[in-house]
């Protein structure tokens, strides 16, 4: 069975404001992951660079909350190169393939949506 970009990936960029937040998401990944690399960004701002720059192994995890701040066409874009988008928080409607995993989440919410997101579960 093929391998999606998160399970594969060299890089996870996460986008959370919460310093907590992003310490448990890094915590998670970099467990998971272990040969691959953790970007933290508080904002979008941080996170612009990385995601314009990114190549197909890049997997993106965002604070939902931030989907109005102008990011979505970025993240479009990268889904069309390769790349994976997960939205952690509230479900919002983008006409490109994410995941969602609601807040407050567990480990196992985290890898179970990476891993079987191209799967179709």
């Amino acid at each position: 069975m093929k391998k999606t970009t998160a399970e594969t990936a060299r890089c996870f960029v996460i986008v959370e404001p919460d310093p907590i937040v992003s310490l448990d998401l890094s915590g998670i990944l970099g467990t998971a992951f272990k040969d691959a690399a953790l970007m933290i960004c508080r904002d979008f701002a941080e996170a612009e660079q990385y995601i314009t720059d990114a190549v197909s192994s890049v997997c993106v995890l965002l604070n939902s909350n931030m989907a109005a701040s102008g990011i979505l066409p970025l993240l479009r874009d990268l889904v069309a190169r390769g790349g994976e988008v997960m939205f952690i928080g509230d479900a919002h409607d983008v006409d490109f393939p994410a995941y969602f995993v609601q807040k407050p989440f567990t480990s196992e919410m985290i890898l179970t949506s990476l891993a079987g997101r191209m799967q179709g579960n």
